[in-house]
């Protein structure tokens, strides 16, 4: 499974002695994420991630669940 992730966009831990409630930053380059953005569907869905060397990230969440058959209910 590879990871595809947000071009454009750039997430960051919060800074030190930020509040507590300050959970983390994002950097937005409206031209890399407007063109990333355009070869998409109306709607993307991202997951923030911690890579093993403590950076944070944001990547494109692909998980749809399991649609019912027509003899399930839910």
């Amino acid at each position: 499974m590879s990871v595809e992730f947000a071009n454009g966009l750039r997430i960051f831990k919060p800074r030190e002695g930020a509040p507590e409630f300050v959970k983390g930053a994002i950097i937005i380059n409206k031209e890399e994420l407007m063109q990333w953005l355009s070869g998409k569907g109306d709607e993307v869905r991202l997951d923030i991630k911690e890579s093993k060397g403590g950076s944070w990230y944001a990547s494109v969440n692909t998980y749809r669940p399991n649609k019912p058959t027509d003899d399930c209910p839910f």
